[in-house]
């Protein structure tokens, strides 16, 4: 696990001990865990209440969302948003339909820290000094550090039932989709393909490739049995796709991430499952482009290079 440094090097709090703390969600489940974990390291240093605001991207584009793992939240009222817009604890239900362009245009909070190249991390401070506003994806170890082990925790206490660990599977993360290669997130077979060789040289194990491309799932398992190794469907268990892909890679002994969130979480929720060293975790070691902050590797995993090109190639 990564040590659990306290968040005052990115950011000082001070004067803002018991202020309400309001989170901005973005993004899909791995995004949004990792503003969780911020979310609760600033409460840690400040004993704020934390309460949460979805936007209507956020709800429009992912099938899962944090509280299908850590539980029901606190939402963020019409007074809590409106601090950040006006200076006053009301403002017309109709203004904040669209938050975030509002916020754009009409914000009056000072940034507390505004690092060159951040991605997208803000945390400002309302009108009247009463609440923080974390705006941001937040994924480097001094903001999410603090509060991974009680976000692991909230985490496992939801694990289904069937979701126990796997000691010959190797569940593989494969990042597909048009999309994701123009961002540059896609990795090419040959990275898939050195790091299983590195976990299982003598074709032994089970892997699981799981993805959210059907065509992608089958391209790598054609590849895969091409080169020796035995492939089978991951467990479905829970009757929703996202769910059962995330446990799955969770309980699976050997894994090999992608450039995601999603299966950097499903890893690190996994360390907690098994014994210390008893896993192998291969990541990618170049951040994805564009991208300021480094894949945050952790202890004990190994980290290989990956080509420049993009493509699944062969």
């Amino acid at each position: 696990m990564t040590p659990t440094p306290s968040v005052q090097p990115r950011l000082s709090l001070d004067g803002f001990q018991g202020s309400s703390i309001v989170v901005l969600r973005r993004g899909g489940l791995g995004n949004q865990l990792f503003q969780h974990a911020a979310a609760l390291g600033v409460s840690m240093a400040t004993g704020g209440n934390v309460v949460y605001a979805r936007s209507d991207e956020t709800i429009r584009r992912h099938a899962i969302q944090l509280e299908d793992f850590v539980g029901t939240l606190p939402k963020a009222s019409s007074a809590d948003l409106a601090r950040f817009l006006w200076p006053a604890d009301w403002l017309p239900r109709r203004l904040l339909r669209d938050y975030r362009k509002l916020r754009w245009s009409l914000r009056i909070g000072r940034p507390l820290w505004r690092p060159p190249q951040s991605y997208m991390e803000q945390v400002e401070r309302s009108f009247w000094g009463r609440s923080l506003l974390l705006d941001g994806f937040f994924q480097t170890p001094d903001w999410f550090a603090a509060g991974l082990p009680r976000v692991v925790m909230q985490v496992m206490e939801r694990r289904p039932p069937d979701a126990m660990p796997r000691e010959d599977v190797i569940a593989v993360h494969v990042r597909a989709g048009r999309d994701f290669r123009q961002l540059g997130w896609c990795l090419p077979w040959e990275y898939y393909r050195t790091a299983i060789e590195r976990i299982d040289p003598q074709r032994t194990a089970v892997v699981w490739p799981i993805t959210d491309e059907r065509d992608a799932e089958e391209d790598i398992r054609r590849r895969l049995e091409a080169a020796g190794w035995r492939v089978e469907q991951p467990d479905r268990f829970t009757g929703r796709k996202e769910r059962d892909d995330f446990w799955n890679l969770a309980r699976a002994r050997c894994m090999v991430i992608s450039k995601s969130t999603f299966a950097w979480w499903a890893a690190v929720v996994g360390d907690s499952m098994w014994p210390s060293g008893a896993r192998q975790i291969i990541c990618p070691a170049s951040p994805p482009e564009g991208f300021s902050f480094p894949v945050p590797v952790q202890t004990g995993w190994l980290s290989l290079p990956v080509p420049s090109s993009s493509r699944m190639q062969g």
